[in-house]
């Protein structure tokens, strides 16, 4: 199963997606594994796009965002 958080702030936006062990012999420990994370901070002409895999940076960039609804679309294109 995997979940999705996200975090808005007032100039930035942060997100994780979390994997757990459906398995019936892991039901009883539910230890989760972070896949994806990610965050576009300082929402404006000069925003900071960061994308890590399994614990390692796959983007970083710096580029015009210019609001929390653009920030969720380049989240997702990344």
């Amino acid at each position: 199963m995997n979940v999705l958080a996200v975090n808005s702030g007032s100039s930035s936006l942060k997100f994780k997606l979390v994997e757990f062990d459906n398995s019936a012999d892991a039901a009883a420990y539910r230890h989760p594994s972070i896949r994806y994370e990610g965050s576009v901070e300082a929402i404006g002409p000069a925003a900071k796009l960061l994308l890590s895999c399994d614990g390692k940076t796959v983007v970083q960039a710096t580029d015009t965002v210019s609001t929390h609804a653009e920030a969720v679309q380049r989240l997702m294109q990344m």
